[in-house]
């Protein structure tokens, strides 16, 4: 109950980050949740669910992929942080099933997708009962053997593969058709709502949460700001813990679990402080992170520890840009 306590206060205070992003929550009259306590208990449904006979399958696959399973040798506040990740992740993910919404300027990519596709590179053919089947237009003439189409999984994989190459929606398309007519198990073509579908996800995931994604996919310098200032954020986080938090937690001023609050709302904090410095007042992160129960003890139990800490986070964030860039 802990664990899923701590989780819940995680997600509330992402959607409070998502709502400043323009995210239009399902909460509040005439919407499917009363408050974002709801929600977010919601959210977590399917995010601590067994998966394939593991509890919390969602977590400890996401983190076998970064490299995290031997925990005893984990540092903690790594593993934090790539948890504290996908769970905000996770939570945009369910949003959009929930309430069918994708990020800011999802449907702007479809349209110049299905342009693109639209375009004299492309045809669109029927095959087996499969109607608006997107090739390319050299395979029109290229005998259909009896293959299966791509599964989505896969699909979101060769496509992430193309995202990270390709400078251009143009140069996303074509190379993920590329990559496709390497698997040669598979239809040369895809469907177009499957071809979407993955592009809004990858697309998603790789951009920055709390950035607006451009007219064109970002280019290798941009990317390699954007990846160097998630680092910096990831190591700040992890410095603010062990240097700071901790020494207010062995001072008795906190509690570990507060300590673990404030942690998160150091990297919600440092999220907007890298999106063009648009920070909210300090008491909107505490509310973000802290329980309902403890937001009336702000001035008199918390304000000086809460505040010194982000603003050790501001200092140690901006010291670590300037020596980087």
């Amino acid at each position: 109950m802990p664990f899923f306590h701590m989780c819940q206060r995680f997600v509330v205070g992402s959607l409070g980050y998502l709502e400043r992003r323009g995210y239009r929550l399902p909460v509040g009259p005439h919407n499917s949740f009363a408050n974002k306590s709801d929600l977010a208990i919601d959210i977590l449904g399917t995010f601590l669910r067994v998966e394939k006979g593991v509890k919390f399958g969602v977590i400890f696959s996401y983190l076998a992929k970064e490299g995290i399973s031997d925990f005893a040798q984990a540092n903690p506040t790594f593993v934090m942080s790539k948890f504290r990740g996908l769970l905000l992740g996770y939570v945009r993910q369910e949003l959009y099933r929930i309430n069918k919404q994708e990020y800011p300027e999802a449907a702007g990519l479809k349209t110049q997708l299905n342009k693109i596709l639209s375009s004299d590179k492309y045809t669109s053919i029927s095959f087996n009962g499969c109607a608006n089947l997107i090739c390319l237009a050299e395979v029109r003439d290229v005998k259909m053997v009896d293959k299966s189409i791509i599964p989505q999984d896969k699909l979101e994989f060769i496509a992430e593969e193309a995202y990270v190459t390709t400078r251009s929606i143009e140069e996303w398309c074509a190379k993920i058709f590329a990559l496709l007519a390497l698997r040669e198990e598979y239809l040369p073509g895809i469907p177009r709502h499957q071809l979407l579908a993955a592009a809004v996800k990858i697309s998603g995931t790789h951009l920055e949460i709390d950035a607006i994604p451009p007219s064109s996919l970002p280019g290798p310098e941009q990317l390699l700001l954007s990846w160097e200032l998630l680092k910096l954020r990831e190591e700040v986080v992890e410095f603010i813990c062990v240097e700071v938090i901790t020494r207010f937690v062995k001072q008795g001023r906190i509690s570990h679990e507060t300590g673990l609050c404030f942690g998160g709302a150091v990297a919600l904090y440092l999220a907007d402080k890298s999106n063009g410095n648009q920070v909210d007042l300090l008491p909107a992160y505490f509310r973000e992170s802290m329980p309902e129960s403890e937001h009336k003890h702000y001035l008199k139990r918390y304000k000086y520890v809460f505040e010194t800490i982000l603003s050790h986070a501001d200092e140690e964030f901006g010291d670590r840009i300037r020596k980087k860039f």
